[in-house]
C-alpha cells in the first residue's frame, strides 16, 4: 500500500501515478520503482518531500517481502497567507484568511 501524509496526494508506482492511499497487487520477491514529487500544490498550499516513512529518495526500487507493507510519502504542509494594507500608504493589515 501506498499512502501519503497528508493523504490524498500523488505518488507513483512504476511509472502510474495513484491519488493515496492505493494499493498494488504486488507479488512477494518483486520490485518495483515508487516516487513522490519533491513539491505538489494545490489552491493556497504547498506540500513539500520530507521523506518516506522507510528512508531512501524520492525515487526509490522496493522489493516486496513476505508481508503487507506499507509506504508512506510524509510531506510538510504550508499555506498561503496573504496581507493586504488599507489604505495602500499605511494603516489596517488584513491577513487573509484570518487566523481561527
Amino acid at each position: 500500500t501506498l499512502t501519503s501524509n497528508p493523504p490524498g496526494l500523488q505518488v507513483s508506482a512504476d511509472g502510474q501515478a495513484c491519488t493515496t492511499p492505493c494499493t498494488r497487487p504486488w507479488a512477494s520477491g518483486s520490485s518495483h520503482t515508487i516516487s513522490a514529487a519533491a513539491v505538489q500544490t494545490s489552491t493556497g498550499t504547498r506540500h513539500t518531500l520530507q521523506s518516506w516513512s522507510h528512508g531512501g529518495p524520492a525515487s526509490q526500487t522496493v522489493t516486496i517481502g513476505s508481508t503487507p507493507v506499507t509506504y508512506t510519502a510524509n510531506y510538510a504542509t504550508e499555506y498561503l497567507l496573504t496581507l493586504t494594507t488599507s489604505p495602500s500608504n499605511g494603516g489596517t493589515v488584513t491577513a487573509t484568511p484570518a487566523s481561527g
